[in-house]
């Protein structure tokens, strides 16, 4: 899981780049991809989840709408740990 750190750190970076807009399509696998680790029930360790919200919060910085629509649905399907982080990437938004 080191390396899905690692990578998501590194993509959170690129997605802060001063021109860094990716294509509709890209960001919605983004979306399913790291969404899927920081609403996993379990087999995934804070420090991913934690990254997984870094990098939803540079995402929505310019698709905003998306990455907030993403959330609030797993807000209303979810409890416990996974609820939490969603809520942290919320609060950092």
């Amino acid at each position: 899981q080191g390396d899905r750190v690692q990578t998501y750190c590194e993509l959170e970076r690129a997605l802060w780049g001063a021109n860094s807009r990716p294509h509709c399509g890209t960001v919605n696998r983004l979306l399913a991809e790291v969404s899927r680790d920081l609403t996993a029930a379990q087999g995934v360790m804070d420090n991913v989840r934690m990254a997984a919200s870094n990098v939803l919060v540079a995402l929505a910085r310019s698709h905003f709408s998306l990455v907030m629509a993403e959330l609030q649905g797993h807000l209303k399907a979810m409890t416990g740990i996974s609820k939490e982080f969603v809520l942290v990437t919320l609060g950092k938004l």
